[in-house]
């Protein structure tokens, strides 16, 4: 950042395009906001390559999304992006005289942080409020988390999960027939996860179970049942 504001200052003169974006960068505004996107872009980044892999996992979810949301509650708590520009403002007072930080500065800029960070958690929260936890339940479709028949918590297994994929999937029947349909729904998973234990499980892949594949075991699993 430095290093391009210096840049900029020698082409100043002679060019008309460098003259233009260094009297922007000259308002503290422009630097804080600089200053907050390059600690927040990268949580941001992290977040949507988990949706661009070629497969994905779906109990990373809303995990991922829960990581993503406090890493930038984090940030607020820390004031981390306006502590940094504190830090750096005399390398770019010494470099430019215009550039200087006031309380009153200071301040504005840490609202504007706090407002863009709870704005872009509620922004998540919308985007992902109707689909995180179906999303998640899928992941009960994974034959490695499924307990052995005769090990602990086999009998509950994906319970709770089966009934958040049923009230989706069958919302809008009448509550009669979405009822039975959710009843149905939750027989039919107790005795697949026989199923998945004592067939499915046998012929798996061998890259599946080593994390090599380029389909998660969930989506191999499905697709047994399609």
């Amino acid at each position: 950042m430095k290093l391009f504001f210096l840049h900029l200052s020698k082409l100043e003169k002679d060019d008309a395009a460098a003259c233009g974006l260094l009297k922007k960068m000259k308002g503290l505004k422009f630097l804080g906001a600089i200053y907050i996107l390059n600690d927040i872009l990268p949580i941001l980044a992290d977040l949507s390559r988990l949706f661009q892999k070629d497969s994905l996992n779906f109990s990373v979810i809303c995990p991922a999304i829960n990581m993503t949301k406090d890493k930038l509650k984090q940030l607020i708590e820390e004031d981390k992006p306006i502590e940094s520009l504190r830090n750096d403002i005399d390398s770019f007072t010494n470099m430019c005289a215009e550039i200087r930080l006031t309380m009153k500065n200071s301040d504005e800029l840490t609202s504007l942080f706090k407002k863009y960070v709870d704005a872009l958690i509620k922004n998540i929260d919308r985007r992902f409020e109707d689909c995180g936890e179906v999303l998640s339940s899928f992941a009960i479709f994974d034959p490695a988390l499924l307990p052995k028949t005769d090990e602990t918590g086999f009998k509950e297994y994906g319970e709770d999960s089966i009934k958040v994929l049923g009230e989706h999937f069958y919302q809008d029947n009448e509550e009669e027939k979405k009822n039975q349909k959710a009843e149905k729904l939750l027989t039919e998973w107790q005795g697949l996860k026989y199923q998945i234990n004592d067939n499915l499980k046998k012929i798996m892949p061998q890259d599946l179970k080593d994390g090599k594949s380029k389909i998660t075991a969930t989506e191999w699993l499905l697709k047994q049942l399609v």
